[in-house]
């Protein structure tokens, strides 16, 4: 698996507990997301227990930079990084499958814990 530099330097700078960077590529341009602390109405998440939560994770980031611009041909890419900066296990959480979904995307890759790319087909 490539490993953009970039991406990697981004997703361990998050400040996070979890290291995660996802993007769509269009063309000649790129658009990425992080993982991170703040908090947006649209990512709200309930829980069983009743509690809530607003923090976006990456695929919410680049979902949501995309705008309405939603195209059938987009891939989300989703990768995360150990502390170290080894490549590790970044399926999307059934919110972010859910948030994907409503917003149109269909064709997910995301890293594996060995750093393999694997394939989801959301909806």
């Amino acid at each position: 698996m490539k490993i953009n530099k970039k991406f990697r330097d981004m997703a361990l700078g998050n400040n996070q507990s979890f290291h995660i960077v996802a993007w769509v590529e269009r063309n000649n341009s790129v658009i990425v997301g992080i993982n991170g602390a703040s908090t947006r109405p649209q990512f709200r998440r309930k829980f069983k227990d009743g509690t809530e939560c607003f923090v976006s994770h990456a695929e919410m980031d680049a979902v949501a930079k995309l705008g309405k611009d939603i195209r059938p041909t987009d891939v989300l890419h989703v990768m995360r990084f150990m502390k170290n900066g080894t490549v590790s296990m970044a399926k999307p959480c059934e919110y972010c499958q859910l948030y994907l979904k409503k917003k149109g995307i269909r064709h997910v890759r995301y890293s594996g814990w060995q750093g393999e790319w694997n394939k989801m087909i959301i909806g």
